[in-house]
């Protein structure tokens, strides 16, 4: 199983600040990054990032996405202080299977980050060889992560739009393995 973690941020202007992480699982990589790299070239894109895509692509993307083999689980934090502290709780909420091949994280961090992240993992019998740092450039997986946790985060900010809800309960049919909120 091959883990990706990725994070939907804190700059959105609302009475509150959120941010939504996503761990994604996925089983068979090879077939799961072609399957990914299919549905782009098939909406035109080079690769999906939530914050680059009109909402038609990524309504066009996350519906082809339901195809697809892959689970994940959603962790809304509300007002994160520290950050990097609060993200060490979610990887010891989220990572708790044990027959992980890899763990890849969207974005370049500090050493000292990923030392912390790494701690943790070790905690929990998890082999520290397993963490990398990533882009979704590089990693179809990534780029899913991104979308889903763009997709969830719209949806905790903005629970009305109907639209959006219709897509969770979807991805929640089958995919949505946990929901949490911090």
């Amino acid at each position: 199983m091959i883990i990706f973690i990725d994070e939907s941020g804190i700059d959105k202007l609302v009475e509150h600040t959120s941010v939504v992480f996503v761990y994604l699982e996925v089983k068979n990589l090879e077939k799961f990054n072609h399957e990914v790299e299919v549905i782009e070239k098939k909406i035109g894109i080079n690769y999906f990032h939530w914050a680059d895509e009109r909402w038609e692509n990524r309504n066009k993307f996350l519906n082809k996405l339901l195809k697809l083999d892959f689970q994940f689980k959603s962790c809304k934090l509300t007002n994160p202080t520290i950050l990097s502290k609060r993200f060490e709780e979610v990887i010891s909420l989220f990572v708790i299977e044990k027959n992980i091949s890899h763990i890849i994280i969207d974005g370049e961090k500090h050493k000292w980050y990923s030392s912390r992240i790494k701690v943790n993992l070790r905690k929990k019998g998890v082999s520290v060889r397993k963490l990398r740092m990533g882009n979704d450039k590089s990693f179809p997986g990534l780029s899913v992560a991104d979308g889903l946790a763009g997709l969830m985060r719209y949806y905790y900010d903005n629970p009305s739009v109907v639209e959006t809800n219709l897509l969770v309960k979807k991805m929640a049919k089958g995919k949505l393995i946990n929901e949490l909120s911090i």
